[in-house]
């Protein structure tokens, strides 16, 4: 059972990119807050199960 993910996704290009979760998972996530780190770039979104 999920109740909260977080992520922190930095601006660095490598190829494609790389997923976060695999393909076959599909969840509704709520974004409930988000936070920019201006000086890295780095984003943090924490999102709740819907």
């Amino acid at each position: 059972m999920l109740d909260e993910i977080h992520l922190f996704i930095a601006p660095i290009i490598v190829g494609g990119g790389k997923p976060s979760l695999p393909d076959d998972v599909r969840l509704k996530l709520e974004l409930v807050d988000e936070q920019r780190f201006e000086r890295s770039g780095v984003v943090h979104l924490r999102y709740t199960a819907a």
